[in-house]
């Protein structure tokens, strides 16, 4: 059995398995690996949504089907800034930062993809850097 992982448009991703002779695409295989993986790294999951709060910042990531396709879906990474989230909730919509990310040839490749873009917004110098070098992505809350 192998499993390769096929972007799309580099927004959606279709993953194939093949055993025994026959072919089948699952995204299940994908979320159980973010489960583990992520689950690892101190993120919780809330239905098709995880989240780490690291005290400065809240990480945000977003599984979400595509409306064309029921085997493709897409990512969405954000960042929301603690001290300027009064309410306290830990959603997408609360992201001053979010970006759609495209993938990696294989599924660990995918996960290292998050979680560097991740880094590249963890403290604020960080943060005051990218925008300084205007290396923001096109979406930023204000």
């Amino acid at each position: 059995m192998y499993t390769t992982i096929i972007a799309k448009a580099d927004t959606c991703l279709e993953i194939t398995t093949e055993e025994e002779g026959h072919e089948h695409s699952s995204k299940a295989i994908f979320l159980e690996k973010l489960k583990v993986d992520l689950k690892a790294k101190g993120y919780s999951r809330k239905n098709l949504n995880w989240f780490k709060n690291d005290g400065f910042v809240t990480f945000c990531l977003n599984f979400q089907n595509s409306q064309f396709d029921r085997e493709n879906f897409f990512l969405y990474v954000g960042i929301i800034v603690n001290k300027l989230n009064p309410s306290g909730e830990s959603k997408m919509v609360n992201c001053h930062i979010r970006d759609r990310l495209g993938y990696a040839d294989t599924m660990d490749g995918t996960i290292k993809k998050i979680l560097d873009w991740f880094e590249l917004f963890s403290t604020r110098e960080k943060i005051i850097e990218a925008y300084q070098n205007d290396k923001l992505p096109d979406f930023v809350r204000n």
